[in-house]
């Protein structure tokens, strides 16, 4: 219902300037990254990714929590606005717990859990001092 057919060569035209418009944000991030001028965020970047499993469902599992039925069921209960500093708070505790705990440890508790099943043994865990 209420279907409105677009111009297609509007269309087309911006689908390309997307395109070129992505590449750009990449090679402005690559510039930036490759002259320094984003060092500061290098040891969070590092740390975030060195325990990307705990990460990606820790977020899933504070998401969930918020959003759905079985924990605050805060679905459809904010604006924009409000999601995107919901987000900012949970990346910015993602990054405090992974400098955090890779401080201490040398794999993230997920990883860990992973990789020893798979080896059918423990691994080892601790950051040696």
């Amino acid at each position: 219902t209420d279907f409105i057919a677009l111009h297609w060569p509007t269309e087309f035209a911006a689908e390309i300037a997307r395109l070129f418009l992505s590449v750009g944000y990449a090679l402005l991030f690559v510039g930036l990254w490759k002259s320094g001028a984003l060092k500061w965020c290098a040891a969070a970047l590092t740390a975030t990714g060195r325990i990307a499993l705990t990460n990606y469902i820790g977020g899933t599992i504070i998401a969930t929590f918020l959003f759905y039925g079985y924990g605050l069921g805060l679905y459809d209960t904010f604006t924009r606005l409000q999601v995107m500093a919901i987000i900012i708070a949970v990346w910015a505790f993602q990054i405090s717990f992974s400098l955090l705990w890779l401080s201490h440890f040398k794999i993230g508790p997920l990883e860990w859990g992973w990789r020893s099943l798979v080896q059918l043994a423990p691994v080892p865990i601790m950051r040696s001092r």
